[in-house]
């Protein structure tokens, strides 16, 4: 199994493990080689679960510790309570806990991927914001559910993980309409593109400041771009540009260590 990529500030708490997964070291093939989390209509049952098994392998858990949501780019947020696995996937963008053992896992293609932890409260989050669900403000959905559940938003440790960066996020005039229009300050995280009618999209710039506006103060970006690091990450927007119809997700994952376990 490949090392994830780890934040440096989220690698110096003890109480936790976390993870953002490459698309190395699993058992797809061709297109979705090789650590494929995407439930593709060419990728077989036995090789997603042997995928999900080696992440739940890398956390000391077992693949029923390993939650997933089906995500809708949306901004529903899943408040997590029960110490055991779901039965079919509830429809959701963010998982939020304070139970030890539990893999809180997301899966993304060129979306922004971040993982929080609150140390004082010892609870965790996975995020999934694609334009859709940061256009929703998921992030302050997020936050919200943690401090309703005990958190400080000031004690909250984010990293935001491998995604597409400004320079390959080209979209259309409409998409930053709707983002100017819900929040003028959020049009400055475009930029002109080739005409009037294209805009070059920073999305994890707009995350990090959603987070910032939440009341964050310590967020760590990793600075990985999904699009240009084809060896590492998967692409749907590179998939797009070749005109491929398949393409798959890494995962990120964190996971609370029961108290007193190091």
């Amino acid at each position: 199994m490949t090392d994830p990529f780890q934040s440096v500030l989220l690698s110096r708490q003890t109480t936790i493990r976390h993870g953002f997964f490459s698309r190395q070291g699993g058992v797809s093939q061709g297109l979705l080689a090789s650590l494929n989390g995407r439930d593709d209509a060419t990728e077989t049952k036995e090789n997603l679960e042997e995928n999900r098994r080696r992440v739940s392998a890398w956390f000391d858990l077992s693949p029923e510790q390993l939650l997933l949501v089906r995500q809708v780019h949306g901004n529903t947020v899943l408040w997590i309570e029960k110490t055991r696995s779901f039965g079919k996937m509830p429809e959701a963008d963010a998982l939020v806990t304070q139970c030890p053992r539990l893999i809180l896992c997301i899966r993304t293609a060129d979306c922004v991927p971040i993982l929080l932890y609150d140390p004082f409260s010892h609870m965790s989050a996975a995020v999934h914001a694609g334009w859709k669900s940061a256009l929703r403000n998921i992030v302050h959905e997020t936050i919200k559910v943690m401090a309703k559940h005990g958190a400080n938003p000031q004690n909250i440790l984010a990293a935001i993980g491998p995604c597409i960066h400004q320079k390959n996020f080209e979209i259309q005039e409409d998409v930053f309409q709707l983002f100017k229009e819900a929040n003028p300050f959020w049009a400055t995280f475009f930029k002109q593109g080739k005409n009037n009618e294209r805009y070059w999209f920073d999305l994890p710039g707009l995350v990090r400041h959603q987070l910032q506006t939440a009341g964050l103060r310590e967020i760590d970006f990793l600075e990985m771009n999904t699009y240009a690091d084809e060896d590492h990450f998967f692409s749907y927007r590179r998939a797009q540009h070749r005109q491929e119809n398949i393409f798959g997700n890494q995962f990120s994952a964190i996971s609370l260590i029961s108290p007193g376990q190091d």
